[in-house]
């Protein structure tokens, strides 16, 4: 049975490294993208390019001398609202989703980071990191759609399934 609980802990290690990774990787994202909505708001400067001899017009995100860098092609979904030029695939819909992203990853780590230090699953504290998990990922799924929202409702139901467990685990402590 111990071997069992060390293959938690060993285990739950290794992907609390990946979330802390993922949660850094989603800030310098949230940064990059926040950096992007704000430049594309106040510097509404256009570059025209010649590829494959057609004319295109990408929205200049800012110069360092002779040097211009440029949104891509394909992230351009102009907007005009209020007279003001919007990028929303890049610059707030993409903000917004990498702050409800970086919250989902800091919960998720959260769990892995009680069963690295004690690997039982069955107590209230996992429940109640499972269940901020899964309103992170019913927020994302509000966000960014579908697959989201049916994760949210799966770690709900495990949420109440190792509840369930803890609630059985304090019985049978109880007992012994």
């Amino acid at each position: 049975m111990e071997s069992k609980k060390e293959r938690v802990k060993k285990f739950s290690n290794i992907i609390y490294i990946i979330l802390s990774i993922g949660f850094v990787a989603c800030i310098i994202a949230g940064v990059f993208l926040l950096f992007i909505a704000i430049l594309t708001l106040i510097n509404p400067e256009t570059t025209t390019f010649v590829i494959a001899g057609k004319e295109i017009e990408l929205t200049t995100m800012f110069n360092i001398g002779n040097l211009s860098f440029n949104l891509p092609a394909d992230w351009e979904t102009d907007v005009n609202f209020l007279g003001l030029r919007f990028y929303p695939a890049v610059s707030f819909y993409g903000f917004l989703l990498a702050v409800v992203t970086t919250v989902g990853v800091w919960f998720t780590r959260d769990i892995f980071n009680k069963l690295r230090k004690d690997a039982s699953p069955f107590r209230d504290d996992v429940v109640r990191a499972l269940k901020k998990t899964a309103v992170a990922m019913f927020a994302i799924g509000i966000i960014s759609g579908i697959v989201p929202l049916v994760a949210a409702g799966i770690i709900w139901v495990l949420a109440l399934i190792f509840d369930y467990g803890a609630e059985l685990q304090q019985q049978a402590d109880e007992t012994i």
